[in-house]
């Protein structure tokens, strides 16, 4: 049987050293599963270092473990890819961050875009960033991912693409099939760095994706199909994450 998996950081890797579990993973760890002294579980710091520790006490609403061994964390992608969707209503965006998290994401950035059908506010929103960082977090546990993406607040599109960190990797923008430009289907060349703008559920404005175009932009269509504004990054990141398989 597999061992529960809690985020704790920080992490002392070293055998013997203290780890403490606090707020939401140890009440989890405490009141749903039970876990007493002895028990053991699997530890990750979310930047890559995983151990398995076993539970020595508690102090307060905290729950002290000792760290029995180190564990070679999970393996990421060899490319570094950040995900940045337009703002998508609640189940939708709540998918989205799940399944790009498991799929390898580097950071997730959303964008607020003239279709985007929820109001700017929800997409920067203290609480709404923690919603999603809870979720993405979820799915590294489920998943058996040790390191989680970079969430950041939502900010306009035009913002976006003049970014000038995102400027010496790859950008790609996702496009519909249906009146993609005539070089949109072919393979990407990639950089070790690949931003992935991806729009809302009706589509991007023609001049949204004119000026993509303008400021260095390529636009790619990852199938000939025409997918749900969640599904398509998710997709892409996938055949990316391929592309550049070691």
């Amino acid at each position: 049987m597999s061992l529960p998996r809690f985020h704790c950081s920080p992490i002392d890797p070293r055998p013997g050293a203290t780890a403490v579990l606090t707020e939401a993973e140890a009440r989890h760890a405490r009141q749903i599963l039970r876990m007493r002294t002895g028990d053991r579980a699997e530890l990750f710091d979310g930047a890559g270092i995983e151990v398995v520790a076993e539970v020595i006490g508690s102090e307060g609403q905290t729950l002290l473990l000792r760290v029995l061994e180190a564990r070679t964390a999970s393996a990421e992608l060899p490319i570094r890819i950040v995900i940045a969707p337009a703002v998508l209503k609640g189940d939708a965006m709540d998918a989205l961050v799940r399944d790009v998290t498991m799929l390898g994401a580097l950071a997730i950035a959303p964008v607020v875009t003239a279709r985007t059908v929820v109001p700017a506010r929800a997409g920067h929103a203290a609480s709404v960033v923690e919603r999603w960082g809870r979720i993405a977090l979820a799915s590294a546990k489920q998943c058996g991912r040790s390191v989680l993406p970079a969430i950041q607040p939502a900010r306009p599109l035009d913002e976006a693409l003049r970014d000038p960190t995102w400027a010496r990797g790859t950008r790609l923008i996702l496009c519909e099939p249906a009146g993609a430009p005539a070089n949109a289907t072919s393979s990407p060349g990639l950089e070790d760095d690949v931003v992935l703008l991806s729009g809302p559920e009706g589509g991007w404005a023609p001049e949204e994706l004119a000026s993509a175009i303008a400021h260095g932009w390529r636009p790619w269509t990852c199938s000939p199909m025409t997918m749900r504004a969640e599904t398509a990054p998710v997709a892409a990141l996938a055949i990316v994450g391929w592309l550049r398989r070691r």
